[in-house]
């Protein structure tokens, strides 16, 4: 027997629209305040205890956790702005009885009723939403506060009678200590990879403080990244990468200068900032949308410390990934196509030579031989980057029709297409530095080529030549350096008259 499916129930309109209190909506939609209160996996910086020293891994946490543990922390810290004389901050988190305390001395809260609210003043500022230091917008602030939820955001739960007692000390503090209510972040107990976050963000604070503040990690915890993602903050990014720009430029000529993109790739920038009067996307203030101009500072970095960045390991790291992406380019024009190439000639309608001897050569060039007519001077390799290399067309004829790969040593001429390569050009000056620059070509990227007995020839002609009367010419002298030609010409002077002679 089917049953149908019950109808729902239908709402009452109280029961469909609804107002909530404050905290009520804080305890409903924590992510509006504090961010996620899922579990989430991301890449981030953590300290490593083993190691002592950061490491930039994968971590699971919840982004709720931290925001709470970085208002609080943030809390201490901005009273070194109201307090110049405080230089200490203590951090304590006990894992097992799940209770984090964190203390800073200097100026303290003041304990006393505030007469219009008839609250006392803590329980004003840790107690009450939306109630602040930080209203007052003509005065600038580059404190951490501004929207009046901050610290009331871990208190969310029962409020007791605060107990007073007097101070047996004279030096002002203040200590805040909870536990948090890990149920609600969906954990048990604070794990490695909260501990190792947290414990990171303790130290941001301590290489942020001047060096007269000492921030103190007690116990075994603290946590994630506590980064704030300035999106403005670019100028000492753009000045680093100008300079290894310029550096990678005048160091490797060869190599095409990487983007900026690619530079940054390689750079991770920690920049500790006061900020006057800070403006963020969200509660969660993970992102300034602040004017840069409105910054009240600029951040220009010294010409010590970029001495001293440009001498690491960063500027032959980069250089290197740029020249193996622009060497992999250029395997791309490795000589493999079946295809002629259009200055891909024969022999055929051409004569490169007169003369018994150069005839038996155009019969044997008809049957094995093939040409390729370079356009001028060839690129020279040496001084040329690796893009231009790339995008040199002679070079990849050359290339193609041999069928060259990409600096391969080779041990014979088995996997070329041609088992050998024939210079030939004129005598001139310019002829000789084309030439030059083809043995520069094949001993910049393929030298084992050169140690191959019989893969390199040079088809050597006249500037002139001289030859007797008669049908057939019976002696042929030839000159083949200018020089020379000019002492051969004075040395036959006598007989010249008689000779036929050719340029």
């Amino acid at each position: 027997m089917v049953t149908a499916p019950l109808a729902p129930r239908v709402k009452k309109t109280e029961e469909t629209y609804q107002k909530v209190t404050q905290i009520e909506h804080i305890v409903k939609r924590p992510d509006t305040y504090i961010g996620s209160v899922q579990v989430v996996n991301d890449a981030r910086w953590v300290f490593d205890k083993n190691k002592e020293a950061m490491t930039h891994r994968l971590v699971t946490f919840v982004p709720g956790l931290y925001k709470i543990f970085d208002e609080i922390l943030v809390n201490a810290a901005d009273n070194k702005i109201r307090d110049p004389s405080m230089d200490t901050i203590k951090v304590t988190i006990d894992a097992a009885d799940n209770t984090i305390s964190i203390h800073n001395n200097g100026q303290g809260i003041p304990v006393e009723v505030h007469k219009k609210e008839n609250v006392y003043v803590p329980e004003l500022i840790f107690g009450h939403l939306l109630t602040s230091s930080n209203y007052d917008d003509d005065e600038k602030k580059v404190t951490g506060g501004r929207n009046g939820y901050g610290a009331k955001l871990y208190i969310m739960g029962q409020m007791s009678q605060p107990k007073l007692t007097t101070a047996s000390k004279k030096e002002d503090f203040t200590r805040i200590t909870f536990k948090p209510d890990l149920g609600k972040f969906g954990m048990t107990t604070i794990d490695k990879d909260t501990e190792a976050l947290l414990v990171k963000l303790v130290y941001d604070l301590a290489g942020s403080e001047d060096e007269g503040t000492k921030p103190t990690l007690i116990t075994k915890i603290l946590t994630i990244d506590g980064k704030l993602v300035f999106a403005s903050v670019m100028g000492p990014t753009d000045q680093l990468v100008r300079e290894i720009t310029e550096t990678i430029k005048k160091k490797f000529k060869q190599i095409t200068p990487p983007k900026p993109s690619q530079i940054k790739n390689h750079l991770w920038i920690f920049l500790n900032c006061l900020i006057e009067n800070l403006a963020f996307d969200s509660q969660t203030k993970d992102t300034l949308t602040l004017q840069r101009s409105a910054f009240g500072s600029t951040a220009v970095l010294s010409d010590a410390f970029v001495k001293k960045m440009l001498k690491t390991n960063i500027i032959d790291n980069i250089a290197k990934l740029m020249k193996v992406k622009q060497e992999q380019q250029l395997r791309k024009t490795d000589g493999w196509y079946s295809k002629w190439v259009k200055v891909y000639i024969d022999s055929n309608g051409r004569r490169f030579c007169k003369g018994i001897g150069c005839q038996r050569v155009v019969n044997c060039w008809k049957r094995s031989f093939r040409g390729i007519s370079l356009r001028g001077k060839l690129l020279n390799v040496r001084e040329a980057n690796l893009k231009q290399v790339s995008e040199n067309q002679e070079i990849n004829n050359i290339k193609q029709i041999l069928g060259l790969q990409h600096r391969k040593e080779y041990k014979g001429t088995e996997s070329l297409r041609y088992g050998s390569l024939m210079v030939m050009t004129d005598q001139d000056h310019d002829s000789s530095h084309i030439k030059g620059l083809l043995i520069n070509f094949l001993e910049h990227y393929y030298p084992s080529l050169l140690k191959l007995s019989g893969f390199l020839f040079e088809f050597i002609t006249p500037i002139v030549k001289n030859m007797k009367h008669g049908k057939r010419p019976t002696t042929v002298e030839k000159a083949r350096i200018s020089n020379t030609t000019r002492i051969w010409a004075r040395a036959l002077a006598t007989t010249l008259e008689n000779n036929n002679i050719a340029h």
